[in-house]
């Protein structure tokens, strides 16, 4: 029991579904028009990137195939861009939420 919860595949099975919460819940609190729907482009194929690699039962997260595959630094390329894009959107998020005026944010 203990062995599969730290394999890789498990470990990659809870980041999609984080991933896909994310996805769902994430449009409530930032609202339709104010969700970084831009870092979609970049976040769904880094992780169609990464499900070959990470989707292996091996006792461990990090190995050197991962470091040995030219697709694991395209992900983190991906990731990076989707995180920069999406700071404005997180940024005001974060304005609003302290300001008080959550959830009737100005637009």
């Amino acid at each position: 029991m203990i062995r599969a919860i730290r394999s890789r595949r498990f470990s990659w099975r809870l980041i999609l579904g984080g991933a896909c919460f994310g996805l769902i819940v994430g449009p409530f609190f930032y609202g339709i028009d104010g969700y970084p729907w831009i870092t979609l482009p970049f976040g769904l194929p880094a992780i169609i990137l990464m499900h070959p690699l990470m989707d292996k039962d091996v006792p461990t997260l990090f190995g050197a195939d991962l470091l040995k595959s030219p697709r694991t630094y395209i992900a983190i390329s991906l990731m990076v861009v989707a995180a920069l894009l999406a700071y404005p959107y997180q940024k005001a998020l974060t304005d609003c939420w302290i300001g008080g005026t959550w959830p009737n944010c100005p637009k």
